[in-house]
């Protein structure tokens, strides 16, 4: 019944007639509380909000409530910061409030109690992100470690890779959101057809950056990572990664969702360029952009010196298969190495004893940016880089600041061992000959020096050259003398290896080492310059009962100038009489002769210039010789 008073009556009767009296019973109906509030939402169906967003509470009408109570906390503080008579209405506005964590409760009541249980909607209210106007990043999905990848239109996670196909340049727009493109082919991140549905495909639109809602995204910073939320969604819907196909799309937005939660890795990223392949094995000092500083293996710790000359401060960098770079120091062969695999700013960066061991915080991706070179961890996936402190000049990592001057390198290649000022200088030279000559070309060492032992490799080119034989310098001879264990080979095209071992003893002698015989292929052409490269493999001294120690060298390498033919003194590619006239001229003393055309005159090759040179080509001509 319905509240009020009310008596229930009964009267017995039979066929005679009814009793004299009725049976009463007198009673009231009082109201009850009403049913608690059903359906409590936003308007956009979102638990996420930002800073500028007034949010509108909907709940459905409770069975016998008169009015409606709401409440807010905010359960970072744990404080209730309103509670308001809502009368009979069932929905309520929130003003814009500051980022934080907040619970909206409704309760139902009527004149007799309010309902035994309230509604209530938890939700999150922050401020979108600036992260800065121009920058380069991997997305990172951050449970799986997967980094959002341009796989052409569409986009989904996979393993790190090195491929700008994972770099993304986010340009900041004027409205605080993100237009994010594509560091492979300039497309813009999409959500496709404008969708709002569950499940719709981000990908990358191939068009560009239009400038359209659906191609810009508010990032938010809430529960431990960052959420994308596309601006025509009006913040009902978020990236996330579909946990089965890894492909990226859009959801309506869930607290704490792993499949929504992502991480941005700055990387310093400049034209779209790949990190650097400036070689695949080579020997380098790294110097500190600003202070001129090298780097420099302290035993363990790494920092900035002056420039010594040491083998301390000289790095031999080995490419790996995924791009990246192992740095090893010449003194010891121990590995740069971030310390613990830290990402904490600060973490110290060792020289670490063990060896390089294959591990992601002893690789380095570098970078070309900024006008230097810069050094990323393979395990921080772009988020830190090499930085030298300006105080103390250690070597450690933090994150990357773009131009950022503790974080700029150069990289100065050098032969190794290193070239000191009083070094000792293997060289070839230069040479000039001609098509079908013979040449002569001397191997030769200089400076002050005692060795033990000497490997080294001369290459030539055997398409252009054949090895007629090599020929005993002093220096060889002075290294039999004191007992020397000498093998060469020349056996094999373009290569003559020499190896000199001193069991007992020092070779110290400068002069020729060996003297190298040529013969210049006829069908080289004229203008050819024949390289002769030398490569020591090891050079060193071993004191009885003492430890190895490397010699300090520099090589010149050599090369044979193919500039002439024989007899041909005027160049014109042929030889006939027109030549022996001038070199009878320059015999008589009537004219003189440039270099190329002295090589071109000396006919026998007797290294001078004079009638028998003319009169040998006219003899051949002649058929007489």
């Amino acid at each position: 019944l319905s509240p009020g008073n009310y008596t229930f009556i009964v009267r017995a009767g039979n066929s005679i007639e009814y009793s004299n009296s009725d049976a009463y019973y007198r009673f009231k109906v009082y109201d009850r509380a009403p049913d608690s509030p059903k359906n409590l939402r936003t308007s956009t169906g979102s638990m996420l909000f930002n800073t500028a967003e007034s949010i509108t509470f909907l709940w459905d009408a409770s069975e016998l409530a008169t009015d409606y109570y709401v409440y807010l906390w905010d359960d970072d503080i744990g404080v209730q910061l309103y509670a308001i008579d809502n009368g009979t209405n069932l929905s309520y506005t929130q003003a814009p409030l500051s980022p934080g964590n907040y619970t909206f409760i409704v309760r139902a009541g009527n004149s007799i109690e309010y309902s035994n249980s309230d509604a209530y909607y938890r939700f999150k209210v922050c401020e979108a992100e600036n992260l800065g106007y121009d920058f380069y990043a991997f997305i990172e999905h951050q449970s799986t470690g997967l980094l959002m990848t341009n796989q052409s239109d569409n986009i989904a996670g996979e393993a790190a890779s090195g491929s700008n196909r994972q770099i993304w340049h986010f340009i900041r727009q004027s409205n605080g959101s993100y237009a994010i493109i594509s560091s492979y082919d300039d497309s813009c991140m999409d959500v496709l057809g404008y969708s709002l549905d569950n499940g719709a495909n981000v990908y990358s639109y191939s068009g560009g950056y239009l400038g359209q809602p659906n191609q810009q995204f508010y990032i938010y910073q809430a529960y431990g990572a960052y959420y994308f939320i596309p601006v025509h969604a009006n913040g009902t819907m978020t990236f996330d990664m579909d946990s089965y196909t890894c492909n990226l799309q859009i959801w309506s937005i869930g607290a704490g969702w792993d499949t929504q939660k992502f991480n941005i890795n700055k990387i310093a990223y400049l034209d779209n360029s790949l990190p650097c392949n400036i070689g695949e094995d080579f020997y380098a000092f790294i110097e500190h952009q600003s202070t001129g500083l090298l780097m420099t293996n302290q035993n363990s710790n790494i920092a900035g010196e002056a420039a010594s000359g040491s083998s301390t401060q000289i790095w031999h960098f080995i490419r790996q298969s995924n791009g990246s770079y192992a740095i090893i120091s010449a003194y010891d062969d121990s590995c740069m190495d971030v310390c613990g695999s830290s990402l904490d700013n600060g973490a110290n960066v060792l020289s670490y004893s063990g060896g390089y061991l294959g591990q992601s915080n002893q690789q380095f991706y570098i970078y070309q940016a900024y006008g230097a070179y810069y050094f990323i961890p393979a395990h921080a996936n772009g988020s830190k880089a090499l930085d030298m402190s300006l105080s103390t000049h250690n070597l450690e990592i933090w994150g990357i600041g773009a131009d950022w001057e503790p974080q700029k390198f150069n990289i100065q290649k050098t032969t190794y061992p290193t070239v000191d000022v009083n070094s000792v200088n293997f060289t070839i030279g230069e040479v000039s000959a001609a098509p079908g000559s013979d040449i002569s070309v001397d191997f030769c060492i200089d400076g002050e020096y005692e060795a033990s032992a000497l490997t080294v490799y001369i290459s030539y080119d055997a398409d252009k050259l054949t090895l007629n034989s090599i020929n005993q310098g002093q220096v060889w001879n002075d290294m039999l003398n004191l007992n020397a264990n000498i093998m060469s080979y020349t056996s094999v095209a373009g290569s003559i290896r020499f190896i000199a071992i001193v069991p007992t003893a020092y070779f110290s002698t400068s002069g020729t080492i060996f003297t190298m015989n040529f013969h210049v292929k006829e069908n080289v052409a004229i203008g050819t310059d024949i390289p002769l490269e030398i490569d020591i493999r090891e050079f060193f001294v071993s004191p009885i009962g003492g430890t190895e120690a490397q010699i300090p060298y520099a090589v010149t390498n050599g090369v044979i100038h193919v500039n002439c033919l024989p007899g041909d003194v005027n160049g014109d590619g042929v030889v006939n009489s027109m030549d022996i006239i001038i070199i009878m001229r320059y015999a008589l003393g009537i004219n003189n002769l440039n270099a190329s055309q002295l090589i071109a005159a000396d006919y026998n090759g007797d290294g001078q210039v004079n009638a028998s040179d003319a009169l040998m080509m006219m003899r051949i001509s002649l058929g007489i010789a």
